[in-house]
């Protein structure tokens, strides 16, 4: 804990945060992928969010050499509503992971011939935000990606 606050150098509270968020974030990515949980880096340089984090950062990024692909996991903390400043913030950080993989350095380490965002949440989210991220297939697609929606431990497909 000390680590984090100190690496992080705000009010305890936020540091405290930021490091509930990690373990919340490696106890989902355990459930999620059924694998160790992974180094996350943490840095506070973009607007902390509670739902989505740092709207500045690529929750996970990994490479699936089975299925040549790469995956960026955008992980999705608590109960999702419909607010429009949550929807703004689902925005920014899906605008940050789209800008990354078209970034030179992305395309360097993950020369994967598919990429998949997968949006994870812990339970249904408000209707609101799946019309939302039906909405973004085109805008991820166009960006060379394949958008992807888990609740829980399942994908959920979109349907018209």
């Amino acid at each position: 804990m000390f680590a984090v606050k100190k690496m992080c150098g705000y009010e305890d509270m936020q540091c405290e945060m930021v490091h509930g968020f990690a373990i919340l974030i490696s106890r989902r990515l355990q459930r999620i992928y059924k694998k160790e949980a992974l180094l996350i880096n943490i840095t506070l340089m973009g607007k902390l969010t509670e739902h989505f984090g740092d709207l500045s950062l690529i929750d996970i990024v990994y490479a699936d050499d089975e299925k040549n692909c790469a995956v960026l996991v955008l992980v999705a903390a608590g109960h999702i509503d419909g607010s429009k400043e949550t929807q703004t913030d689902l925005l920014d950080k899906m605008e940050g992971y789209l800008n990354h993989i078209q970034s030179e350095e992305f395309k360097k380490d993950y020369p994967q011939e598919n990429v998949y965002i997968d949006v994870c949440f812990d339970d249904i989210p408000d209707v609101l935000i799946t019309d939302l991220l039906f909405e973004c297939q085109n805008w991820v697609k166009e960006n060379g990606a394949i958008l992807r929606l888990k609740i829980g431990d399942d994908y959920v497909h979109f349907t018209n």
